[in-house]
């Protein structure tokens, strides 16, 4: 087998999930400190598995 997984991503929820961050306050910089935490506490929140597919090895199916 060889499982195809869809993901749904919401980028906007890595900004505004369970701590929001502003990159104006970060001077549109988030690589480290403290507002690297707060999208990282978003993290979990912004990625859903939609499907899997559990395809034979070398056939895909979208």
């Amino acid at each position: 087998m060889a499982p195809e997984v869809h993901i749904i991503t919401d980028a906007n929820a890595l900004l505004t999930a369970t701590e929001a961050v502003s990159l104006e306050a970060y001077e549109n910089a988030i690589m480290g400190g403290e507002g690297a935490v707060k999208v990282a506490t978003n993290v979990p929140l912004a990625f859903k598995i939609d499907h899997v597919h559990n395809n034979e090895a070398g056939n895909s199916s979208h």
